[in-house]
């Protein structure tokens, strides 16, 4: 695969002894993430993540997010890194379809903080809108009874909104997801089966609780504290972050919630967003360490938990693998 930007990222070995791991041991699969590139003005961290902020039921529609970042894939076994065609500024990537074939993006809808769901078809480049709906809180698509999920404005009794998951279903009709009146940051299993999702806490500095869910329905079961949750592509697993002292972790369990272990263990800084690698040998994350307040964008291998930084310059976020 080319780069777009005619440069090949150094990957740097961080945190680990012994020798570097070989980049050719690293997964060909690509990592879709956005990133602002430092040539270009990056701006801080911070008011980045503050126009990606689209989970409050309160935000105004008319208020238009600021966001000059690329959709692009990383490459990890080479560190080429390429801009997916014909994508938008702001662009967010979401999900991979289990084949890799497909690539869900969220894009702002006529200038709100509402996303429109879309699937970008890596192999013909064709883009298709996958949903008459819009997300406000994450989203993911599968094959199966679930086909699409996602965080969603929904009314209550008070004449006002809150969070909400709905889901679309094998016969195109889309409806709320039982049990997930609350919820944000769905994220379907491979066989759209289950959907995995984050109550938010109610009080400030508190961790939200991550809770299953069934296509065959009855309440949500709670699989514990954390935010993030992730299904590995093969189904078996979920990644997700979870909060020691003032940071937050990447870990893994299994998609029963069992086997709860911690893959990174940072006293510094935040890891966010974490995924699983196709063949389920490593975690993809970002990271902002350092005086220059960057976000980057890393890999720990599960076997060893040894890291690598894939990406070194600008703000880079959201991986999706």
């Amino acid at each position: 695969m080319r780069s777009g930007c005619g440069a090949v990222l150094v990957l740097l070995a961080l945190g680990c002894s012994g020798p570097p791991i070989p980049r050719d041991q690293l997964p060909s699969d690509p990592i879709a993430f956005m990133v602002q590139k430092a040539s270009e003005g990056s701006a801080s961290l911070d008011e980045l993540r503050a126009a990606l902020r689209i989970e409050s039921p309160a935000d105004k529609e008319s208020q238009r997010p600021q966001l000059k970042t690329v959709l692009s894939l990383l490459v990890p076994s080479t560190g080429e890194v390429q801009p997916v065609h014909e994508a938008q500024p702001g662009d967010v990537p979401l999900d991979w379809s289990a084949d890799g074939h497909r690539l869900l993006v969220g894009r702002f809808a006529g200038g709100t903080r509402r996303l429109e769901l879309v699937a970008w078809n890596r192999l013909t480049g064709a883009w298709n809108r996958l949903v008459p709906d819009v997300a406000v809180a994450g989203a993911t698509f599968s094959d199966g009874p679930m086909r699409a999920a996602w965080g969603a404005r929904v009314p209550t009794d008070h004449d006002s909104w809150t969070y909400g998951v709905r889901v679309l279903g094998e016969t195109g009709a889309i409806s709320e997801l039982a049990g997930g009146r609350g919820g944000l940051d769905p994220d379907l299993s491979p066989d759209g089966r289950s959907v995995v999702f984050v109550r938010p806490p109610q009080r400030a500095g508190a961790e939200g609780v991550i809770l299953l869910a069934s296509s065959d329905g009855g309440e949500p079961r709670p699989l514990g504290r954390g935010a993030s949750p992730r299904f590995s592509r093969d189904g078996r697993w979920i990644a997700f972050t979870r909060q020691r002292g003032d940071t937050h972790d990447v870990w893994l369990m299994r998609a029963d919630g069992t086997g709860r272990r911690a893959i990174t263990d940072s006293a510094l800084q935040d890891e966010e967003d974490p995924c699983v690698s196709p063949d389920g040998g490593y975690v993809a994350y970002a990271s902002a360490r350092g005086a220059r307040g960057e976000s980057q964008l890393y890999v720990t291998r599960v076997r060893d938990r040894r890291e690598m930084q894939l990406t070194s310059r600008g703000q880079n976020l959201r991986p999706v693998w």
